[in-house]
C-alpha cells in the first residue's frame, strides 16, 4: 500500500478522500465523454507542434534563401565595382599629353 508508513488517524481519510476523488473522476469520464476531450486536446497539441515545427522549418530555410541571396548580390556589387575600377585605370587622365 503506498500510504502505509502514515498513521492510522490521517491514513483512513486521505484514503477516504482519494477513493471519493476517484469517483468524481470515473463519473467525467462516463458522463462528460473526458476520454474524448482528452483525445482531441492531445490531437490538438501534436497538430501544434508540427505547424510550429513546420513553421520553423519554413522559416530557417527562407533564412537561407536570403543570406544566399544577400551573397549573389555582394558578388555582383564587387564584381561591378572592380569593372569600374580597372576602366578607371585604363582612362588617361585629362589634361595630361
Amino acid at each position: 500500500m503506498r500510504y502505509r508508513s502514515l498513521d492510522a488517524s490521517l491514513r483512513a481519510p486521505l484514503l477516504s478522500d482519494l477513493a471519493s476523488e476517484d469517483s468524481t473522476l470515473k463519473s467525467y469520464i462516463t458522463h462528460a465523454r473526458l476520454g474524448k476531450w482528452f483525445e482531441g486536446a492531445l490531437d490538438l497539441a501534436k497538430r501544434s507542434v508540427e505547424e510550429e515545427k513546420a513553421e520553423k522549418e519554413e522559416g530557417d530555410k527562407g533564412m537561407k534563401e536570403v543570406a544566399r541571396r544577400l551573397r549573389e548580390i555582394e558578388a555582383e556589387i564587387e564584381e561591378r565595382e572592380r569593372g569600374v575600377a580597372r576602366e578607371m585605370l585604363r582612362c588617361r587622365p585629362r589634361g595630361r599629353a
